[in-house]
């Protein structure tokens, strides 16, 4: 990527990675905003995403019962397998106007002293675009987190057991803080 982005790199230096000017007519091009925007609204999504996974995870290789464990672990995995493209136009054509219409208001209203929750309400901002990230990403984590708690050898989980841990502790102690 280095190599091939030598082109780039010498007629615009690296001022392309941190100016945010955008002016064709002038020929100036930064790309500080995009990539301000891919961090925030990645780390939206994954404090979103990963207690909902982990805990899809967890129910799912500890405690849900066969039939249970079959059908939500089929359904995490279409929903895994659903193009990134789709999440894009439901989140445009659904998440946005509820956004817009129903939760910004009350975020602004109640939080618009915190800068991700003010602005202008149109319903599109690093909140949505965190939420569908979140909604996107959440099969994925979720079906590769069952895969790795099932790989953790039961003599991890029997040995919490035998040293009396309850259920949770034994989740806690062998799957959580397994190595």
């Amino acid at each position: 990527m280095f190599i091939n982005s030598y082109p780039s790199r010498s007629q615009f230096g690296l001022s392309f990675i941190f100016s945010q000017d955008w002016d064709p007519v002038k020929d100036k091009f930064g790309a500080l905003a995009f990539i301000y925007g891919t961090i925030v609204s990645s780390i939206i999504a994954l404090i979103i995403s990963l207690p909902i996974s982990l805990g899809v995870a967890i129910f799912l290789s500890e405690m849900a019962g066969k039939f249970l464990k079959t059908t939500v672990g089929f359904l995490v995995e279409i929903l895994a397998a659903i193009p990134s493209i789709i999440f894009g136009f439901w989140g445009l054509f659904v998440l946005v106007p509820f956004m817009r219409n129903s939760v910004q208001p009350f975020l602004e209203k109640t939080l618009g002293f915190i800068p991700l929750f003010s602005g202008a309400n149109i319903g599109t901002g690093m909140l949505t675009a965190g939420i569908i990230l979140a909604i996107m990403i959440t099969p994925i984590i979720s079906a590769i987190s069952r895969d790795v708690i099932k790989a953790i050898p039961k003599s991890q989980r029997e040995a919490a057991y035998a040293l009396g841990a309850t259920r949770w502790e034994a989740i806690r102690m062998a799957l959580l803080n397994a190595k």
